[in-house]
């Protein structure tokens, strides 16, 4: 009767080791689940707090605008296109002159400026043309006053003109406005602290 009763005994044991085993294994991997739970949460709000950051200037500054005025300054003669949408590729519906103005809100999508009081539909203008100020008409002869090579370029912060990309010291060209630190000249636009009369 003892070996038999040792037996059960015995398997009685062994059975509530496995089940404490068992228990032991659930637990632990319910806790492992909620582990990877609060990481995960963790990520997510972080990835969130980031985008928020992000953004939120963005959203400010949008919430901040206000409406201004603008201008186009080009080479007399020369016209640039309203466009339906901020692309290069945008149809065309209207133009703009050299001195014309505008109303914005200031907003720039893809270097195109938006365009508020032009026709029925929103229009965008491209913004190497457009200044915040109004350009002083100069219609006079300068000279580059420069220990360096002055850029000529095709558009305000643009890419150089195809001949002639440089100005150096000495070199005369008519200067047509100035607005905003740029001068539109006969070379291309320039920046205008390179630029002095002519004394002639």
């Amino acid at each position: 009767m003892r070996t038999k009763k040792d037996r059960l005994q015995r398997q009685l044991q062994t059975a509530e080791r496995g089940a404490s085993s068992m228990k032991s294994l659930d637990y632990s991997t319910t806790q492992s689940r909620r582990n990877a739970r609060r990481i995960l949460f963790a990520v997510a709000c972080a990835l969130i707090l980031l985008i928020g950051w992000m953004h939120g200037p963005v959203v400010w500054a949008r919430s901040e605008e206000k409406e201004a005025t603008a201008w186009i300054m080009m080479k007399p003669g020369d016209f640039v296109n309203l466009r339906m949408t901020p692309s290069r590729r945008g149809r065309e519906v209207g133009l703009l002159e050299p001195g014309d103005s505008f109303t914005t809100d200031g907003r720039v999508t893809d270097g195109f400026v938006h365009v508020l009081d032009r026709g029925d539909c929103d229009c965008w203008v491209y913004a190497g043309y457009v200044v915040f100020e109004e350009p002083e008409e100069v219609m006079d002869q300068f000279i580059v006053c420069s220990n360096s090579r002055v850029a000529c370029r095709r558009w305000m912060d643009g890419e150089l003109v195809a001949r002639h990309p440089w100005a150096v010291n000495g070199s005369e060209l008519t200067v047509y406005y100035m607005a905003n630190g740029w001068a539109c000249t006969s070379r291309g636009y320039l920046r205008a602290e390179y630029l002095e009369a002519d004394p002639q």
